[in-house]
């Protein structure tokens, strides 16, 4: 089920219903270019909703909106899923980060020999490496082709004023949001959720840390000092800094669980997600996709760790990872440069 509802006057949402894997909602935005009946589509959905928000744009703009430009917040498939039927019907130039490209890149790496190599490095258990593969087989037929990547801030023109397009990874690499200069609203992506605490996966993209570049624009959203946040998934909410703030305390609180997990003698990555409490409860209980998802948090967390010179990785018959200090001082250093950086 869709439901049409407008932010303000020029911006407004199609809420998507979605019960499977527990995203329960995705929002996809229309921006009002001008006043021709012009409009940017901000994501799509799913690819299996497609045809449902397609028959509420229509129910509710009619048959003369054009759409002619459609930007994805971010490669996931939540998000760009309906990407291909909404070009399909409105011929709509697609934009995304050029980073994202790495991303999929990555993607078509892990279905490789050399992927699932890598998969077994990180000593992935068999069940899990089977759901993984599989999702990103059927996912990766549908990622869209963009005609335009982003490479630095752009502006988009609207009725409700200037929209900048800002560079925010660590959900991905290349995840952007969307900042209007004029009444300060920030449309977030799942950059910055109200409640949920936005997964923070380790990519194997040379020189990426997801954790560092997460935390970093953070804080390059506090910066601009938003006057309301328009998540993707949950309601628009005003406290922007308070909620960063708390996403700092969080991620201070998980690395230092993983450091004790590695002074307490775990080292291979599994065996550090296992002492960490999740949200969706323990390692074991997750589902295969939750503990794919939990996986790759551990090593961002593990390789920022290693970034502050607390850690070391090592690989051998398994990537592990050993505890070079027990002080936390050189953390918290890191963490307060991030937090306060220009």
């Amino acid at each position: 089920m869709s439901r049409f509802s407008t932010i303000f006057d020029g911006l407004y949402r199609i809420r998507i219903d979605y019960s499977e894997g527990g995203i329960g909602h995705v929002d996809v935005f229309l921006i009002q270019n001008n006043e021709d009946d012009e409009y940017t589509m901000i994501d799509a959905g799913f690819q299996s909703t497609s045809s449902e928000l397609l028959s509420t744009i229509h129910d509710e703009f009619g048959d003369n909106i054009r759409i002619s430009r459609l930007v994805i917040t971010h490669i996931h498939y939540d998000h760009y899923g309906g990407v291909n039927q909404v070009v399909s019907r409105f011929s709509s130039r697609v934009m995304m980060h050029q980073r994202e490209m790495e991303v999929v890149n990555a993607l078509s790496r892990a279905v490789s020999e050399e992927g699932v190599s890598w998969l077994r490095l990180l000593s992935v258990p068999n069940m899990v490496m089977d759901k993984v593969l599989k999702i990103i087989s059927q996912e990766r037929k549908n990622i869209p082709r963009p005609n335009q990547l982003i490479n630095g801030e752009l502006s988009i023109e609207s009725i409700s004023g200037t929209w900048r397009i800002i560079h925010t990874p660590g959900h991905t690499p290349g995840h952007v949001c969307l900042y209007n200069n004029d009444n300060g609203a920030l449309i977030s992506g799942d950059h910055l959720l109200p409640q949920e605490t936005s997964n923070v996966p380790f990519y194997p993209i040379e020189g990426y840390n997801p954790l560092r570049d997460y935390l970093a624009s953070l804080t390059t959203v506090k910066r601009i000092k938003p006057s309301i946040v328009i998540p993707s998934h949950g309601e628009p909410f005003s406290s922007a800094e308070s909620r960063i703030g708390e996403l700092y305390r969080h991620h201070n609180e998980r690395l230092r669980q993983t450091l004790a997990a590695l002074l307490s003698g775990e080292s291979k990555i599994t065996e550090v997600a296992r002492q960490i409490k999740w949200s969706r409860g323990h390692f074991d209980t997750l589902s295969a996709f939750d503990k794919w998802l939990a996986l790759l948090e551990t090593i961002s967390h593990l390789e920022f760790l290693c970034w502050c010179g607390v850690v070391e990785r090592k690989i051998g018959e398994n990537i592990r990872y050993e505890a070079l200090a027990e002080d936390f001082t050189s953390v918290e250093a890191k963490l307060a440069e991030l937090s306060t950086s220009p």
